[in-house]
Parts: structure tokens; C-alpha cells; sequence
């Protein structure tokens, strides 16, 4: 640890200490502790960071993900959720059918040339069930993240900086990104009068989000399952700010108001090629529906 200035506080110096121990388990899901020190080791009690729940998305076969997030949450005194997702790998022709899923047309994915996925289908889905939740139990704002992610240092208060603009500046807002991938190269304009958001471009990846009821709402309306893509086409659509208008004709009503924390607050704890990288939703079968005739065999993940 570094040295404290005279200025400042042990629990200054506490919280510096929980930000080594979470970049630790962000790398490892091993945080060694004397089994003569346990007893000597307390943790304050976990609270939802002023939002009505926080929901953290994970595969049932992926238990270690789900160990190292329950780790983190203790340190960072979160209390969440856990929502089984709904497995890709699992669905047949037949899950689909029953639940009336009808994949968009004219969708390919436009960096590896291929249709939909299973895995990217139990993706939309288990974002699907925790948008229900909101609206269901009457909540008026939420945190869902994912089970891969690393969180920034000093997490806690900086989404409590973003939760404090919202309130004092009354902006209106549907959904916020806590962590995602930038695919333009546009300027994103700040938001008037707030030092951290902006308003997003088109983006990838749902690491991480603050959702509103009115999102929750808007996401539901637009009966996304009747012309499905995958999840991080689906936001930039709904606000707007989708470069293939051809897909965008399938949602006429394209108002999500979507913000941006900046600088991001959560990053992914692997990158695309990197050694220990998994994913679950490209690396699985392709989607089939009825037009398929051969159809492709399920995969094991």
C-alpha cells in the first residue's frame, strides 16, 4: 500500500485496499486468506449502490464466473442477484417456437458474415427476462451486469456520482452504459451540465447498465422477439443511432434515450484473443428456423 499524506484517512486507505483485492480477483478467482485470520476479517453489509435491484446475468456451467462475482460483490459491498441465463446451447427448434421467436430476415452479422447464434438468442433472452423483472415489480431504476467484467477503481462512488447528476440535473434517460465497445468514431456530445455522461453512438457489448422503468418499458414494447437480432444491435436501434437502416424499419418507434458513463466504469476481464477469453454466444451453433432444411447439429460449448 502507498503511504497515506497526512490529509488522509484510514478508510481512504481501506477503500484503495478493497480496489487491489477486486483488480486481484478480476484476474483470478483466488483471494488467499489465513484460515487463523478469518475470523478476524469483517464485511459491511451489502447494499444496491441507491438503485431498487442490481441483477448479475450468468450461465449455470460457467460457476466459476459466478464464484468470482459473488467474491467481488463482497468486497465491494454490492448486493445482487443472481439470474440463471437462459442457456444457448440448450434451445431447440422447438423452445423457439414455443416461445414465438422469429429471427430478423435480413440480419447477418456484420463482422463475421454469419446469421444469429443460439448462444447470442439465450443472451437476448436472459437480458429479456430482467427487463420483465422491472417492469413486473415496479422498479424505477436497476444495474444488470454480466458475469465477465472488471470494474474500475472506486466503483462504488463513481456510479453514485452518475446516480446524484441524474437527480440534480433531472435528465431524462432510459438506459446507461456502464462498460461497452465504441464502434464509431463520431464525437459523442456531453450531456449539458454533467462532468460524467454522454450521449452514446453506436455501440457493442451490455457488460453493464443502469435501466429506468421507462427503458425497461420501451425495450418491452417494441416486442423484440418477433423480429429478433442479437442484444448490442437491439439498444443502438432503439435510440437511433444504428448505421443499417434496413434493420432499423423493423422498430418504427426508435426513441430509447441512451446515455454513456465517461470514462467507462466497466471493462471486460478478457479481450478477443487473448488467452483465457470464452464466448459463449459466437462460439455456438447458428440459429435455425423453420426455412433451414439442413439444419446444423447442436454443438457442445
Amino acid at each position: 500500500m502507498v503511504p497515506l499524506e497526512e490529509e488522509e484517512t484510514i478508510t481512504e486507505d481501506l477503500q484503495r485496499l478493497t480496489n487491489i483485492k477486486v483488480e486481484i480477483l478480476s484476474d483470478n478467482n483466488y483471494l488467499p486468506l489465513s484460515m487463523h485470520l478469518d475470523q478476524f476479517v469483517q464485511y459491511p453489509i451489502q447494499d444496491t449502490l441507491q438503485v431498487d435491484k442490481i441483477y448479475m446475468i450468468n450461465l449455470l456451467r460457467r460457476p466459476e464466473r459466478r464464484n468470482r462475482m459473488h467474491k467481488i460483490f463482497k468486497e465491494l459491498e454490492i448486493r445482487a442477484e443472481t439470474i440463471d441465463a437462459v442457456d444457448g446451447s440448450t434451445l431447440s427448434l422447438e423452445d423457439l417456437k414455443t416461445l414465438e421467436i422469429e429471427i430478423m430476415p435480413e440480419y447477418i452479422d456484420p463482422y463475421h458474415n454469419r446469421p444469429m447464434t443460439m448462444g447470442e438468442i439465450g443472451c437476448f433472452l436472459s437480458h429479456y427476462i430482467v427487463w420483465n423483472k422491472v417492469v413486473k415489480n415496479g422498479f424505477k431504476n436497476i444495474i444488470v451486469l454480466e458475469d465477465d467484467v472488471r470494474f474500475e477503481p472506486f466503483f462504488n462512488q463513481k456510479v453514485n456520482y452518475i446516480l446524484k447528476e441524474l437527480e440534480n440535473l433531472q435528465l431524462k434517460w432510459d438506459l446507461i452504459y456502464l462498460g461497452r465497445k465504441r464502434l464509431t468514431e463520431n464525437a459523442e456530445p456531453w450531456i449539458s451540465g454533467s462532468k460524467y455522461l454522454v450521449r452514446a453512438s453506436y455501440s457493442y457489448w451490455t457488460l453493464g447498465y443502469i435501466l429506468s422503468a421507462s427503458g425497461a418499458k420501451k425495450l418491452l414494447d417494441a416486442m423484440p422477439l418477433k423480429q429478433l437480432i442479437p442484444v448490442d444491435e437491439y439498444l443502438p436501434i432503439l435510440s437511433d443511432v444504428h448505421p443499417r437502416d434496413d434493420w432499423k424499419v423493423y422498430y418504427p418507434n426508435r426513441n430509447l434515450i441512451m446515455l454513456s458513463a465517461h470514462p467507462l466504469l466497466i471493462y471486460p476481464t478478457h479481450y478477443t484473443g487473448e488467452q483465457g477469453y470464452v464466448s459463449d454466444t459466437e462460439n455456438s451453433t447458428i440459429a435455425f428456423n423453420d426455412q433451414n432444411i439442413d439444419k446444423p447439429e447442436r454443438e457442445d460449448l
